[in-house]
């Protein structure tokens, strides 16, 4: 359109009331342009800076989620050797306390059956117990397994 008053502006000749309208006109296209592209120019100017935020933003964003992967890592890592240690000393200890019974069981089949050769033939309800003579020697085969 400017182009268009300029051409036009150029066949009139100044005397022509004709030339003052072009050039009000073509002054009036100028402001608007100027002020078109301060407007554009602000508007450039703020996706400028949005972009910029976004870019921080996002790189703030990946910087988080790699301290939390190796802050989760590093726990994983600490949460199984605690379950390994802590499993292991549950074993142990559910183990000691089969071995503590199993002796027991030894020194109870052993009062018995110092009991029953004592008394002689006198106590023979003893031998009637199911398994007491295979109580000792089970307990001897588990404790040679377990330890």
């Amino acid at each position: 359109m400017r182009d268009e008053l300029n051409s036009q502006l150029m066949r009139t000749s100044r005397g022509e009331e004709r030339y003052l309208k072009l050039l009000t006109e073509e002054s009036k296209i100028i402001q608007d342009e100027k002020r078109i592209k301060s407007v554009l120019n602000i508007f450039e100017r703020d996706e400028r800076e949005s972009f910029c935020n976004l870019a921080l933003k996002l790189k703030d964003s990946h910087e988080k989620e790699r301290a939390h992967s190796r802050r989760s890592k590093y726990l994983h890592f600490v949460f199984w050797i605690f379950g390994g240690i802590t499993t292991s000393l549950a074993s142990w200890v559910y183990n000691k306390k089969i071995h503590q019974r199993i002796e027991k069981l030894e020194n109870k089949v052993d009062k018995i059956e110092t009991a029953k050769t004592s008394q002689g033939s006198g106590n023979y309800w003893i031998s009637w117990i199911p398994g007491i003579s295979t109580i000792k020697s089970a307990s001897g085969w588990i404790l040679s397994r377990i330890y």
